[in-house]
């Protein structure tokens, strides 16, 4: 499969399982949806530098999901999620760009992310791709078969980071 299809299928499994996408950068291609980056707190006040754009975004009331696709595994995209889960100032300049843009108001879900700790707490973090699933220890891998979204979930090993569906 091609990057585009990862994102298409990636997007319609989520979709398909209850997740509102609210944020993307398809490869190649627009989307319907707002593109959203996840800043350096050292860089904030200076345009794009320093930030990181996820692929896809995802909400629910219980999750808030930072997703990259591609066609096999990525360790570079690996290490971007580690940095997002290992740096709290990049979740708090997050959390703080999306109250300001008030998505969880317009997805009807402000009740679930009323302060940055239950937020902290709801951020799951996905690599999506075609390939043979990697378990990894704070990034659940989800494996896409279509492009209509037929998949496979991989639980990562810490237990504190998986999801319920």
């Amino acid at each position: 499969m091609k990057e585009e299809e990862v994102y298409l299928g990636t997007k319609n499994w989520f979709k398909k399982n209850g997740f509102i996408p609210i944020a993307g950068q398809p490869p190649n291609g627009s989307d319907s949806i707002p593109k959203i980056e996840i800043k350096d707190s050292f860089y904030r006040e200076k345009g794009s530098k320093g930030s990181f754009t996820p692929d896809l975004i995802c909400i629910s009331k219980s999750y808030f999901f930072i997703i990259e696709c591609k066609p096999q595994h990525s360790e570079k995209d690996k290490e971007k999620l580690i940095e997002i889960i290992n740096s709290f100032s990049r979740r708090k300049v997050l959390y703080e760009d999306l109250l300001e843009r008030k998505i969880f108001q317009k997805k009807n879900l402000m009740e679930s992310f009323l302060s940055l700790d239950q937020f902290n707490k709801k951020i799951r973090y996905v690599l999506s791709h075609n390939g043979d699933p990697k378990l990894m220890d704070k990034i659940i891998t989800l494996t896409i078969q279509s492009r209509s979204g037929e998949g496979m979930i991989h639980q990562p090993i810490n237990k504190n980071f998986s999801i319920f569906i």
